[in-house]
């Protein structure tokens, strides 16, 4: 046992080092950000794809707790000292998937109302999804507010 960081001599660790900052991996929504490059059609099909993704994440991620609480994990010793842990942590990926979710329904939908990828048809309700985006940040980043 790492005495001073109270991990398990196995894990890997770089002393006090900061974690390295997380990184983003979709083919799917890297697609999409390059959707004024493709058709329409090519660009739903693409948040279609980013969407059956995140509901299968929702659907294989949702098996562990389920079955944790199935089993009354509550009243279980099984593993009594990590199962705090595993909670926080299916926490982030079942909202991560539920996120990804989410976005790409709405996407799908403001998509569909556009009559192609070239350009916006409507400057206004463009602005309005980078306030709403910016109106979130704002509610979650206290610098943000200021």
């Amino acid at each position: 046992m790492d005495v001073q960081r109270g991990l398990p001599a196995a894990v890997p660790h770089h002393s006090h080092a900061p974690s390295a900052p997380a990184q983003f991996e979709s083919e799917a929504v890297l697609e999409a950000s390059l959707g004024d490059l493709t058709t329409k059609e090519r660009l739903l099909e693409v948040l279609r794809e980013a969407r059956a993704q995140a509901e299968e994440g929702l659907a294989e991620g949702r098996v562990i707790p389920e079955s944790l609480l199935a089993r009354d994990a509550l009243r279980s010793a099984e593993q009594p000292g990590r199962l705090h842990v595993v909670a926080v942590m299916y926490e982030f990926v079942l909202s991560y998937f539920e996120t990804m979710a989410r976005w790409a329904r709405w996407a799908e939908e403001e998509v569909a109302l556009w009559p192609d990828t070239s350009r916006s048809d409507d400057l206004r309700r463009t602005v309005g999804v980078f306030r709403r985006a910016l109106t979130r940040a704002a509610q979650l980043l206290p610098e943000a507010r200021d």
